[in-house]
């Protein structure tokens, strides 16, 4: 028995005419037939009454009718489960993020990304962008979130957020009552930095010298 005649079988039921599942199915009447009538010797019963001017299905034929859209649904269901299977993304993936970043950002990407991808983990490793930079390139983590810039020659890079750098200072030192103050005003103070594995660390001294 063989799915195709089956599914002949079917289309001609449901169209009650050969002619008609012919024309929906793009097989020739011949075709339709013969297929109906293979069925009908594979299960020793006769589908359709031919004695009628019309189609009709014999009580075999209503069987074999209602129990083939059965089987056709459960194989196209499981062809649908098998597709999903093979498209299904799992496995794990290790994000760099600096500290303060972690804090502000990760929960809402790790919300969305366990949203679209359930079946896979999200491990986070909170370092200095410098490090994850580093570990990026030597392969030890998938991604990575820094501060800009970065080699583009060595990394795909996707920008995601802009931020404004704010001064902290005393309320009480000259220019705390500015609304915006210059790197060039800041050039002779002292300043309390991140320690040497974050990429502001580096920025902020880099800027600090090309001033002086």
């Amino acid at each position: 028995m063989e799915f195709r005649d089956i599914q002949s079988f079917i289309d001609v039921a449901n169209h009650n005419s050969f002619t008609k599942a012919a024309e929906y199915s793009y097989l020739s009447q011949p075709s339709l037939s013969k297929a109906v009538k293979k069925l009908e010797a594979e299960l020793h019963v006769e589908l359709i009454e031919r004695s009628t001017r019309h189609l009709r299905l014999t009580d075999a034929g209503q069987i074999v009718y209602q129990q083939g859209k059965k089987l056709i649904e459960t194989l196209e269901e499981m062809k649908m489960l098998l597709d999903e299977l093979s498209n299904l993304a799992t496995g794990e993936i290790k994000m760099g993020v600096p500290p303060l970043i972690g804090t502000l950002f990760f929960p809402s990407i790790a919300r969305m990304f366990h949203q679209n991808y359930p079946n896979v983990k999200l491990e986070l490793i909170e370092l200095g962008a410098k490090v994850i930079e580093q570990l990026v390139e030597e392969g030890e983590i998938d991604i990575g979130i820094v501060v800009l810039p970065v080699d583009e020659s060595v990394f795909h890079i996707h920008p995601f957020i802009t931020e404004e750098f704010v001064l902290f200072i005393h309320r009480d030192h000259p220019i705390a009552q500015k609304q915006t103050v210059s790197v060039h005003e800041l050039k002779d103070e002292p300043f309390i930095l991140f320690s040497k594995n974050f990429k502001l660390h580096d920025y902020i001294i880099n800027t600090s010298v090309a001033l002086h």
